[in-house]
């Protein structure tokens, strides 16, 4: 029991000193009515997007984990704006300045990771990075492109437009062929057996 214990303190303290604190991890949230049958728009170009069934009420909840790790001092921020039949969603990078931009810098280390829990009767598009876009059980519309990021399709309802520049596509079970429209050049999708 002492080795272990000396390991794992010699292990923290060999930990760099700019290593990840507390207050570079930020988690944030939003719940609220949206109109029925509102377009639901994510631009998340930092991280992973994942869209779940929320339910047949029309409140869309937004869960985000904000990790602050850009070496330039800049902060990630969630932002939700409701309109009267679109809801805009984004990950925006707030400058030391004060400018407001959703580029990813190269080098990049700060991220963000959001799910959302969509409501039915609503249309969802996503753009994101290089990280996941995952739809999930979700019972809508969805359009999901995404830079370099795997696009994830899971026994969702409704019509599936995705595109990919660089990232992978992974189509499962339960999901009708003809729901399915790839944007992108390459082989034919094939649901998965």
């Amino acid at each position: 029991m002492r080795t272990i214990a000396l390991i794992t303190l010699f292990s923290l303290a060999a930990l760099p000193l700019d290593a990840q604190r507390p207050q570079d991890l930020a988690r944030d949230s939003w719940s609220g009515p949206i109109t029925p049958g509102s377009t639901i728009r994510v631009d998340n170009p930092f991280g992973d997007t994942r869209l779940r069934h929320g339910g047949s009420e029309s409140t869309l909840e937004v869960a985000a984990i904000l990790q602050q790790l850009a070496i330039d001092g800049s902060r990630l921020e969630l932002r939700v704006d409701i309109g009267e039949d679109e809801a805009v969603i984004t990950v925006a990078r707030i400058n030391l300045d004060g400018e407001v931009t959703t580029e990813v810098p190269r080098g990049d280390k700060a991220r963000a990771d959001l799910a959302l829990m969509i409501p039915e009767g609503t249309t969802v598009a996503v753009r994101g990075g290089t990280g996941l876009v995952e739809a999930r059980g979700v019972r809508t519309d969805v359009d999901l492109r995404t830079t370099s990021g795997t696009i994830r399709v899971a026994s969702t309802r409704g019509a599936i437009t995705a595109h990919s520049d660089r990232g992978a596509m992974e189509i499962t079970r339960g999901l009708k062929r003809e729901n399915f429209k790839k944007t992108d050049p390459g082989p034919p999708l094939e649901p998965a057996p």
